[in-house]
């Protein structure tokens, strides 16, 4: 089965070093997995499902959340 996607999404980014180490984290991993030949069609999907699971999660606020 194929279906498309279409993802809107406006982010309130930030331009530090943790943010550049958190891109570069993700960017090699990425590099790993095409060197592994990995399906670079497969990987922007679930690049996208992911941000997608993300945001409906509310991971975001889960995560600015203290427990006591």
């Amino acid at each position: 089965m194929a279906y498309g996607l279409k993802i809107v999404m406006e982010l309130q980014c930030k331009d530090d070093d943790e943010q550049d180490n958190e891109t570069e984290m993700l960017t090699s991993y990425l590099g790993d997995r095409l060197v592994d030949n990995a399906d670079p069609n497969r990987l922007m999907q679930s690049l996208a499902e992911a941000l997608i699971e993300m945001e409906s999660e509310d991971i975001f606020k889960l995560n600015a959340e203290t427990i006591h």
